[in-house]
């Protein structure tokens, strides 16, 4: 039985003078026994609703929140991140004892939630304000919905319709939002930066269950290094890459501001062209092509292999020339603007006094070589320091040039048979529509036919030629001269003859035809 309990500053539970426990924010710490401590159990109860005031008014800098989801109050876990509505939302859960009163609780979880907001508004302003910009107009809010819906980074190509849409006021509300519209991609550079990284890789973890996937942390640890490029390792969640700010090119994770840099280069390189005022840029060459320059590596901090390896992920192409080819591309289009420039110069003026012809003569005595006066042939140049001109002859070097793709969309499997099975019925039924169309033109061709041959019979005899409505009715209807319709396989009694005047058939154009096949019978 205890007769004196009580719990240390330090959260050491005190029984007779002994530690008997330690608490541990609002729970009892790792590795004790509960049934050692049953017996002071309305003293715990009483410390934890005191703790419960101190943690409501405490201050954000006395909370933080760890790379593994716990929000810690002066080092003590109080709470664990659960995945939420979104990334940017997440749920949580108290790591609290039974003993916690349901007010402590609740007064616990306030403070948490508050905690959870300044985390991700502090770590990740941009885009929580550009989460919250509702006065933009739909076709930037589109936009501004994609990036905080992918967390501060959307591959241009994915929204190249919806950019095409927008006009320069639109991108300047974006632009006031800290969106910059890259060449390979639309992003937020202020959220490529460890603190937004560590915090964008640790929400999207947690609604995805990620923590324990491999490389987890580690990308973040290269950008907190400053590292612009590395080779990328085969086993981390490519998700982590773009969650820091890298893009994977071949195998090197490429840091996505200091590739748009990169493509600045390359676009002014590309776009220079022979006989253009301006100064060649490094690494331009006919306004087509370009070359990898210094700057270049230097921006990425790679070798020209694996530049070169980038260029083709980046749908680059390589056409190989020679160095002495390209060497004389140069000066051909460099000697042209230089001549140009000394044309149209003042004239240089002339020396005065007698003190430039004195420079002359003592410079031209000491350029005159003794062995040359003598006709002793000068030396040639020996070593591997002279050799540098053959060799750059047979150097080969790559232009680089764009080459479009075309990113096409996958068709449905049923859309095929649907489109060929609708056109073929489409052609049915318009087939079926010109039939009836001219069965009907028939038709009435052939009323008007019987219509002449009645007034016709009438008045005539049978020598007489039928009227051309007559022969055309014939024709067009299918039917014979005196307006009745052949009788393809029907029974003479049927409909189609009963609805028709009968006529005399000693009228008929083939009363003589049907005598005579009678006297052949007989």
């Amino acid at each position: 039985m205890i007769h004196e309990a009580e719990i240390a500053p330090a959260g050491e539970i005190m029984a007779d003078k002994q530690i008997i426990g330690r608490v541990e924010g609002f729970r009892l710490g790792s590795g004790e026994d509960p049934a050692a401590t049953a017996e002071c159990a309305s003293l715990l109860a009483e410390y934890y609703e005191q703790q419960a005031e101190r943690f409501a008014v405490a201050a954000n800098g006395a909370l933080a929140m760890d790379q593994n989801g716990f929000v810690r109050w002066t080092g003590w876990l109080v709470a664990r991140l659960t995945a939420g509505e979104t990334a940017l939302q997440p749920g949580f859960v108290l790591l609290a004892d039974d003993n916690v009163s349901p007010a402590a609780r609740k007064k616990i979880a306030q403070r948490v939630r508050r905690f959870i907001a300044f985390y991700t508004e502090t770590a990740l302003k941009p885009l929580t304000d550009l989460a919250g910009a509702e006065a933009l107009l739909p076709k930037p809010r589109f936009i501004a919905l994609r990036l905080v819906e992918q967390l501060g980074l959307v591959p241009r190509r994915e929204i190249a319709a919806e950019l095409k849409e927008l006009d320069q006021e639109a991108r300047a509300a974006l632009r006031r939002f800290g969106v910059r519209f890259g060449v390979y991609h639309v992003f937020m550079p202020a959220l490529l930066k460890p603190a937004p990284a560590q915090a964008l890789t640790l929400l999207w973890a947690v609604k995805h269950n990620a923590c324990e996937r491999p490389g987890y942390g580690d990308i973040v640890a290269q950008l907190t290094a400053g590292r612009t490029s590395f080779a990328a390792e085969g086993e981390c969640d490519r998700a982590f890459y773009r969650l820091a700010g890298y893009r994977l090119l071949g195998k090197r994770a490429v840091r996505i501001d200091m590739l748009e840099r990169c493509a600045d280069l390359i676009r002014q390189a590309a776009a220079w062209r022979p006989g253009n005022a301006e100064p060649r840029p490094e690494g331009a060459y006919d306004g087509r092509h370009f070359t990898i320059s210094q700057a270049m590596l230097s921006i990425l901090g790679i070798r020209p292999d694996d530049m070169e390896e980038i260029l083709r992920q980046l749908g680059y192409v390589a056409q190989p020339v020679s160095g002495a080819d390209y060497q004389a591309f140069l000066q051909q289009h460099k000697a042209a603007p230089a001549a140009a420039a000394g044309a149209s110069a003042w004239p240089a003026a002339e020396p005065v006094g007698d003190w430039p012809a004195a420079a002359d003569e003592k410079q031209s005595g000491k350029t005159a070589a003794p062995e040359m006066e003598r006709g002793i042939a000068a030396a040639e140049p020996v070593g591997p320091k002279f050799a540098g001109s053959d060799k750059a002859a047979e150097e080969i070097v790559l232009l680089w040039r764009y080459r479009k793709r075309i990113h096409k969309k996958p068709h449905k499997k049923e859309a095929m048979p649907e489109r060929r099975g609708s056109a073929r019925r489409s052609g049915e039924s318009a087939g079926r529509d010109d039939q009836a169309a001219s069965m009907a033109a028939g038709a009435a061709a052939g009323k008007q036919g019987w219509a002449i041959k009645t007034a016709a019979a009438k008045g005539k005899s049978n020598a007489d030629e039928p009227a051309d409505g007559v022969k055309n009715g014939a024709k067009k209807s299918g039917n014979f001269g005196n307006g009745k319709k052949r009788n393809f396989g029907k029974a003479s009694g049927s409909d189609n003859y009963g609805r028709h005047k009968p006529i005399n058939i000693e009228d008929s154009p083939f009363a003589a035809l049907m005598a005579l096949r009678d006297k052949l019978r007989q």
